[in-house]
């Protein structure tokens, strides 16, 4: 076995991709027992669903506003990688929690409804997937890079050649490249029409962070979380990525392709 690596048995539905979530200023109000709460406005970087770093994280941040009301102060939200669902805990208060969101809100917290009622030393799991969080169910099939590394190198170097035989070549930028494979993926995890759970489709997590361009953390093994690489989809995404169906007589079986950058410099 190469040195340096580490070798685990994949977890199905431990791997995952979260995709940023823009929060503009129209729809960042919530309340909490009554009291008017906003979620600081995220800017087109946007938040991702869960991060190690808390000023990135949109569950962090709704802690933030949910714990500033005293009798709240030990409520927790925690990601589930596994199902994509939130829990929020309200086990260490002795008052209900009634917390209401902005319409907009709701989707990508997994949500059904605006208002969500958790009982006094208990916990309430989301009923759906939030958005900008797909789970392929499994482990890249294929992939051109390592886990944890960021991508091949790709640069837009040109060159040219005066006529005493002279070259000269000139770069803009250079970007790091991985493309992340899946073979086998149900339909449930494809399209929305038979999305399950529901937010769950590649082709929602395609309208809401692909299309775009917004960054993409891909987590190997959601049991540590903190061990991710961040990706942003290529600038041809239209024909880079995409599905494919590989054997007609059963829906579920599909090939999904993303072709993903780090990052460019120069």
């Amino acid at each position: 076995m190469p040195t340096g690596y580490t070798y685990s048995l994949p977890t199905p539905g431990a791997p995952a991709l979260l995709g940023a979530v823009v929060i503009e200023a129209n729809n960042n109000a919530m309340t909490v027992n009554g009291s008017a709460k906003t979620i600081v406005a995220s800017g087109t970087s946007g938040y991702l669903t869960y991060s190690d770093v808390a000023a990135d994280s949109l569950i962090a941040r709704i802690a933030t506003q949910i714990t500033s009301v005293g009798a709240l102060a030990a409520f927790a939200i925690t990601l589930d990688y596994a199902t994509g669902k939130l829990t929020w805990n309200n086990v260490g208060n002795g008052v209900n929690a009634t917390l209401v969101f902005d319409p907009d809100l709701i989707g990508y917290l997994g949500l059904s409804a605006a208002t969500l009622v958790v009982t006094a030393g208990q916990s309430s799991v989301s009923p759906n997937q939030c958005r900008g969080l797909y789970l392929p169910g499994k482990f890249p099939a294929t992939q051109t890079c390592a886990d944890g590394a960021r991508g091949e190198a790709v640069t837009d170097g040109r060159t040219t050649e005066s006529t005493d035989g002279t070259t000269y070549t000139s770069y803009s930028a250079t970007w790091y490249e991985n493309e992340l494979e899946w073979h086998a993926i149900a339909r449930a995890l494809i399209w929305q029409t038979f999305e399950s759970p529901m937010n769950a489709s590649y082709e929602r997590f395609w309208g809401d962070c692909i299309r775009p361009g917004r960054r993409i953390r891909y987590t190997p093994d959601g049991s540590v979380p903190a061990s991710y690489v961040t990706y942003r989809p290529r600038q041809d995404s239209t024909t880079r990525l995409g599905l494919r169906r590989t054997v007609d007589a059963y829906d579920g079986l599909w090939d999904l392709r993303l072709a993903l950058r780090t990052g460019a410099t120069g």
